[in-house]
């Protein structure tokens, strides 16, 4: 298996055409995972979800369903937390996270209703 190679781009341009920001990065590294895992997990609603990181997994890729709003990224249950879906004013982007030797990581749902997120581990 050879390297992996992730490439990082974001460009954002106001809305009279001026480019404000723009970061351009690549990353390699040995994966343990062959081309990655692709998984769907449904998120109970008000309740935190235990993710199952897969073994050598370096990365995760985490996207929310358009409709996911209140999302938080934790350790543990009683984490505070990083907000990865704020419960308003949502973009409701990707967020990629490098993965330590032996994660615990988790999502807690605000919403009342169940949420799907797709995470692609690498």
């Amino acid at each position: 298996m050879g390297l992996a190679t992730l490439h990082f781009m974001l460009h954002v341009v106001s809305d009279d055409g001026e480019t404000s920001q723009s970061v351009n990065r690549t990353v390699r590294w040995t994966p343990a995972l062959d081309g990655g895992k692709r998984e769907i997990v449904s998120l109970t609603g008000s309740a935190f979800t235990a993710l199952t990181v897969p073994a050598g997994a370096k990365a995760v890729l985490i996207v929310p369903e358009a409709a996911a709003v209140s999302l938080t990224l934790k350790g543990l249950t009683a984490d505070t937390g990083t907000t990865i879906a704020p419960a308003s004013n949502a973009i409701n982007g990707p967020t990629f996270l490098f993965l330590g030797a032996t994660p615990s990581i988790g999502i807690a749902n605000g919403n009342a209703t169940a949420r799907n997120v797709l995470l692609i581990w690498l």
